[in-house]
């Protein structure tokens, strides 16, 4: 399932860290540097980028 998260705050970390491993995820928010650096400590794979680009990316939104 893809799921696009709006934010990469605690709640975000918390949720995407049990994900990861069976979802595609995408972190989204307004600072495109704090969604990197929560797309790379989760994994290599995880994409980031803009809230409308999470949004346009997830079946799921959180």
């Amino acid at each position: 399932m893809k799921i696009g998260f709006i934010g990469y705050g605690s709640m975000a970390e918390a949720l995407a860290s049990k994900w990861v491993t069976k979802h595609s995820l995408f972190i989204g928010g307004r600072n495109l540097e704090k969604a990197e650096k929560l797309a790379k400590k989760l994994g290599t794979d995880i994409k980031f980028g803009s809230e409308e680009e999470a949004a346009s990316f997830g079946e799921i939104v959180v």
